[in-house]
């Protein structure tokens, strides 16, 4: 009874994962534990898929640095103003002060409901120059963030129907093999049959003998063209499952340097969505033709605007005309902080990405040289390889 049951496994169900298992596991990266090395396409596309990798995360690197730098500059500017002079800060926070007072005024004289709330427009305000290409950048990167899931899932859902069928097979050929077995138990019973059948009781068994050797043939030849095929149908299963995980090891990478991305994002225009931050962009640009009508009042504004910009640029700041927007933050220093602190956030966030992706660049070009390193004979080609690649995209 054990004899059988070892010979004739039952067939697993086949068991889709769930979305969030691949969520829970998209910084998991697979192993090259199923490729063979020794099969040239298999080796290239694995290269390949590696100077793809690396490829991409220097290319965000380089985009994350100079994000970087941006964020760099505006602390920058902070630390000179907060290092001014009283004499010279006194200067600037009397237009500042000015500046804040006269908003306090355009908002009596506007004596309606607004269009949006007064944080809502500031915000908007400081991003007017970046929100419509921000508002394009998020409904793109969420919209990507959608594909990449999708085509995670897709991904997952064909590398388990992969797995699937390898162990399919794995089972059919063990199956096939108890098969064979006995078939040559039931063919040696039979010959001891006819044996005794010959000798004891002197009967002519040459017909059974025949009839013994024709079934035994053709069951072996079925069993032997069985094993063949399944042998075909594991190496088909096996070469798809290693290309599927190539191909799901790149869009993993996208997924976290998008979400990375969109985080950023979200945090940068402080918003919960492309939709949200369009919302507010419409109805600041309602907001702002209306407040052409307060002409005096933007005059003054106009003047001690030029003048706190002016006094500013004397310090050589990056973006002085910024702070025209942010008087708040020059007359309160908890305010101020509470910029800076916005700022501090955003750089730890470029940071991160920036460490993420040159650990995932020297991860793949240390994946590389490992192979290098374990199959010499490949080494020059897979070298050259890289040679090519940093000279087509000047890594």
């Amino acid at each position: 009874m054990n004899l059988f049951k070892k010979l004739f496994r039952k067939k697993r169900e086949y068991e889709p994962l769930e979305e969030s298992q691949w969520e829970e596991e998209n910084e998991a990266q697979e192993t090259r534990k199923s490729l063979d090395v020794t099969d040239r396409d298999q080796r290239i596309k694995y290269t390949e898929s590696c100077l793809e990798q690396m490829g991409e995360a220097v290319n965000e690197v380089k985009r994350l640095q100079s994000e970087y730098r941006l964020v760099n500059a505006y602390l920058k500017d902070m630390e000179e103003i907060d290092a001014l002079p009283e004499y010279e800060k006194s200067i600037v926070e009397e237009h500042a002060r000015a500046i804040y007072a006269l908003d306090a005024d355009r908002e009596q004289f506007r004596g309606r409901s607004s269009h949006m709330a007064e944080s809502d427009y500031r915000k908007m305000e400081r991003l007017a120059d970046e929100a419509e290409e921000g508002i394009r950048k998020l409904e793109e990167a969420e919209e990507y963030q959608e594909k990449i899931k999708k085509d995670l899932q897709r991904l997952e859902g064909e590398k388990h129907a992969c797995k699937y069928r390898m162990d399919e097979a794995q089972i059919t050929l063990l199956n096939t093999r108890g098969m064979v077995i006995i078939c040559m138990i039931a063919a040696a019973a039979c010959v001891m049959i006819l044996l005794l059948l010959e000798f004891i009781l002197e009967m002519d068994a040459r017909i059974g003998y025949l009839i013994m050797a024709v079934a035994a043939a053709a069951v072996l030849t079925a069993l032997f063209l069985r094993y063949k095929e399944t042998e075909r149908e594991l190496h088909s299963a096996s070469h798809s499952y290693n290309k599927v995980i190539m191909l799901q090891n790149k869009v993993k990478i996208r997924y976290v340097n998008n979400t990375g991305l969109l985080d950023y994002l979200y945090m940068k225009y402080n918003t919960e969505s492309a939709a949200t931050l369009s919302d507010l962009w419409a109805k600041y640009q309602v907001e702002k033709e209306e407040r052409k009508k307060m002409q005096e009042t933007e005059k003054e504004l106009d003047f001690h605007s030029e003048r706190l910009v002016r006094q500013l640029k004397n310090y050589q700041l990056f973006d002085p005309v910024i702070w025209v927007h942010q008087t708040g933050a020059l007359l309160d220093p908890k305010e101020m902080v509470e910029v800076r602190h916005g700022l501090i956030l955003r750089r730890q966030n470029l940071r991160k990405q920036i460490e993420y992706n040159e650990t995932t660049a020297a991860q793949a070009k240390e994946e590389l040289m490992d192979l290098v390193k374990t199959y010499p004979r490949y080494a020059e080609e897979i070298l050259d390889m890289v040679s090519a690649y940093e000279k087509k995209y000047k890594l």
